[in-house]
């Protein structure tokens, strides 16, 4: 049979459809197969990412927690340095059986084995605690060590972490740490040095394999290495300024790169972190080589797993290689996260997404110190602790915490220590999302704040006190100005009245106005503003003199008792404001003993200070009563049996004197206040004791003469009648100055009235005045000061008095102003005196 053309073309057209399914087969086994290996090429890059990674994240939590453990350990061994420092300063002669004393008291973890030595100015070791206490003493000078000489230049007081270097003592390497030593004029006194064992730095370093040709180092921040351990050599020094690291750190404090070491020529991967404020550098680094090697294996099963098993074994290996591969990652994860939640010094909670606790650090029942049961039945015992009155607010806290996406807020609570101590910390809350799941959890925290909270607490009432002592001190002298008026214009008024039931209406308006002047006293002295005249006086004298006006204050049902010292107490203070402070003392005491009790008064020496104790065995005050005792208008009498000046003004006098004032009380069995007073020398009392024909006569300055704090009798003054003054009163406030102006034309004196300097001086450029009486305190570009110096250096021949209603120091904010002071309110026979005295009439040589 023959075939047709078209019967044998089918074959070929078969063979053709056949082909290109082969090649379709083939193409698509080669896309596969490219798929697969292209799959793995990624793969492989991936791992190598991963590794690269994962390693520098392990780099970075070992020099975190590098940085954890040697902050910790020199904070440690600082606080050694910082309290033997302030010893050998406070004793030079510390004998080294004492210094051993100390440290075991200190209590240096043996394993530590340092030892400490101290060096003076010219780096002779002065006190070793390496030295035999039965074998010669060394003679040891550390002068041309790098750290002697770094503190000897260097300013501040930091610590210094050196270099390690052979001690001279044992032979041994080991790493200084030194502080400076000051002397009190502030010159280079020498230096205190802790040495301790390099192992102390490098044994943790061995604990954790990096891989091949991994390194760990501990550099300052100058350049050098402090020591390096590579495999297992350790090795000290080194300048490595113009290494990849001191590039990085310009950038960031903490932060990973990929370098070439100069020192071994090896590539790794370094993570670090500077430890402030010590000046050092921790470094963790792992060699590229390791790292790859740590993923070239599994490449290659990666490839030949997927030419042998094809695209699909290949793949399916990949995803469960890929699942081992995370599954260990989040469990180094975890592991890493659970190392670092028990290195931070916080107390951390664990909370669901109901806010209820699933666990805690170990410190936190470290710190509360819960039994074994409550541990056993569950958290209750972490909320348990909470303060009762900050309970709902910390719910609060928890419950507005859970609502929010991000919580930047925080709260400050206080939480019950295992031995009862309630301490401040402050919380924070933070959202935990699982990226996988989606399920959401909190992190709580709590860090101590315990010391910034009483620090807060003790400035508050600091600069509550301030305030109140300007604000009454700024009143003082107010009131000041307008009691002179009115006892000035009442005593004119009663000169000129000649109605007895005039005259008694006078008297009691006058005798208020004296009160209001005791008020005023009891503000200045609550201000430390009061014009007091300090005198040396016999405290013993003094007590002895007004026991008797103690007693009677102290009342009948009260014993009181005085002791009084073997030897004389001799202090400088004013008289009549102490006799008051006592006097003050005493009616507290009887107030606080309504049923009786003992009250006793005992003085002595304390040091440099004279003290004075009393103490009463009545109801005593609360911590909280104690703690505010002295703040002003502050009592708990019942209204109108007390003002709260009391021991304000016993406070404030107390300051003014430049003494201390110490109050310790019991609830229920009673109260101890004691005043300490500087004692007067025995050079100043043996000057006060010359004959005063010995002492060459000089006029007294008027400032002494006249700060007493009450008007001096008629009867003590020798008047003079010589001469009428022409008399310039400079006063911006027009009552008090018509006042003075009366008085002096009652005295045949000329009297112009300026109200500010700038008229003052006006009026002194065209008219001759024989006195100038200014006050100091005046609105305007010059105050009475300025005016005066102004004045003085125009007119010398013209006298000039000053007058307010503070203290010289207080009014000019210096001593050494050279005219005399008139404290407000004064009399006229005060006027009267000063104007004698000033123009050298007057014959008095103090007035009493």
């Amino acid at each position: 049979m023959n075939t047709s053309p078209q019967q044998k073309s089918l074959p070929r057209k078969e063979a053709g459809y056949v082909t290109p399914l082969a090649w379709a087969i083939i193409l698509g086994a080669l896309v596969i197969l490219f798929a697969v290996f292209f799959w793995v090429q990624q793969v492989v890059a991936k791992e190598r990412e991963t590794a690269f990674a994962n390693t520098q994240d392990v780099n970075s939590k070992i020099a975190l927690s590098d940085e954890v453990r040697i902050r910790s350990l020199l904070a440690s061994l600082d606080k050694v340095l910082l309290i033997m420092r302030i010893e050998f300063v406070a004793n030079p002669k510390l004998t080294r059986e004492a210094l051993m004393l100390r440290l075991e008291e200190l209590k240096i973890d043996n394993e530590l084995d340092p030892y400490i030595y101290f060096a003076d100015a010219s780096g002779e070791v002065l006190l070793s605690s390496a030295q035999s206490s039965t074998s010669q003493k060394l003679k040891l000078n550390v002068a041309d060590r790098a750290f002697f000489i770094k503190q000897k230049i260097e300013q501040g007081d930091p610590l210094m972490v050196g270099a390690p270097v052979e001690s001279r003592f044992n032979g041994q390497w080991v790493i200084p740490l030194t502080r400076r030593i000051t002397n009190r004029d502030g010159s280079f006194g020498g230096v205190i040095s802790l040495s301790v064992d390099p192992n102390l730095f490098t044994d943790p370093f061995g604990k954790t394999s990096l891989g091949k040709n991994a390194t760990r180092a501990l550099m300052g921040l100058d350049g050098y290495t402090l020591l390096r351990l590579n495999g297992d050599k350790v090795s000290f020094g080194g300048d490595t300024r113009k290494s990849q690291l001191y590039t990085e750190i310009k950038q960031s404090k903490v932060g990973s790169y990929k370098a070439v070491a100069a020192s071994d020529g090896i590539q790794r991967a370094v993570s670090y972190r500077v430890i402030d404020p010590y000046g050092i550098i921790i470094l963790a680094g792992s060699s590229v080589e390791s790292i790859e090697d740590s993923y070239r294996d599994k490449a290659r099963g990666y490839i030949i797993g997927s030419v042998l098993f094809g695209a699909l074994i290949v793949s399916m290996c990949g995803l469960m290689l890929f699942g081992i591969v995370r599954q260990r990652k989040l469990a180094a994860s975890q592991q890493q996260f659970t190392k670092l939640i028990e290195l931070v010094p916080q107390l951390i909670s664990g909370l669901d997404k109901h806010g209820e606790i699933v666990w805690v650090n170990n410190r936190s029942p470290e710190y509360v110190g819960p039994s074994a049961e409550e541990q056993a039945a569950g958290f209750d015992w972490v909320r348990a602790a909470v303060h009762p009155d900050d309970q709902i607010r910390v719910n609060d806290f928890v419950a507005s915490a859970l609502t929010r996406s991000q919580n930047m807020e925080s709260c400050e609570y206080r939480k019950r220590r295992f031995d009862g101590a309630y301490l401040w910390f402050s919380s924070q809350i933070t959202r935990v999302s699982d990226v996988d799941s989606g399920e959401i959890s909190f992190l709580q925290t709590g860090t101590d704040i315990h010391d910034r909270k009483m620090a807060e607490e003790r400035s508050r009432v600091a600069q509550k006190l301030e305030s109140i002592g300007q604000l009454t001190g700024g009143m003082a002298h107010d009131f000041n100005n307008l009691l002179a008026i009115i006892l000035g214009n009442l005593d004119l008024a009663r000169s000129q009245q000649t109605a007895a039931a005039a005259t008694r209406q006078i008297d009691v308006a006058m005798n208020a106005a004296q009160r209001g002047v005791g008020l005023v006293k009891s503000l200045l002295a609550l201000a430390s503003k009061q014009p007091l005249l300090p005198a040396t006086i016999d405290l013993g004298a003094l007590t002895e003199r007004i026991s008797p006006l103690l007693k009677h204050a102290a009342g009948q049902r009260v014993h009181f008792e005085l002791k009084l010292p073997s030897v004389g107490v001799q202090v400088e203070v004013d008289e009549a404001g102490l006799e008051a402070v006592l006097l003050n003392l005493t009616m507290n005491a009887r107030d606080a003993m309504p049923k009786g009790g003992d009250l006793s008064l005992s003085l002595g020496i304390t040091g440099a200070s004279a003290s004075i104790v009393m103490t009463d065995t009545g109801t005593g005050m609360p911590e909280a009563v104690r703690k505010r005792a002295t703040e002003p208008f502050f009592t708990t009498k019942e209204r109108g049996h007390g003002t709260g000046l009391g021991l304000s003004m016993v406070a404030g006098f107390v300051k003014q004197s430049h003494g201390s004032l110490k109050i310790q009380s019991v609830e229920g069995k009673g109260t101890t206040i004691e005043i300490l007073l500087p004692l007067v020398r025995a050079t100043e009392r043996a000057a006060m004791a010359l004959d005063p024909s010995e002492v060459e006569t000089v006029p007294a300055p008027l400032s002494s003469i006249l700060m007493s704090q009450s008007p001096p009798p008629v009867n003590s003054l020798v008047a003079s009648t010589t001469g009428k003054r022409r008399i310039l009163i400079v006063d911006d406030e027009p009552a008090l100055a018509e006042l003075v102006r009366a008085w002096a034309k009652a005295q045949g004196h000329t009297v112009v009235l300026a109200t500010s300097a700038d008229d003052a001086l006006t009026l002194l450029a065209v008219r001759a005045f024989d006195v100038l009486l200014t006050d100091i305190m005046m609105p305007g570009s010059m105050d009475g000061i300025g005016l005066a110096e102004k004045a003085s250096g125009l007119y010398p021949a013209m006298k000039i008095l000053l007058m307010s209603g503070y203290s010289k120091e207080t009014a000019t904010n210096r001593a050494d102003v050279p005219w005399p002071l008139l404290v407000k309110p004064f009399g006229k026979d005060d006027f009267y005196a000063a104007i004698e005295h000033a123009c050298g009439v007057s014959g008095f040589a103090i007035l009493v």
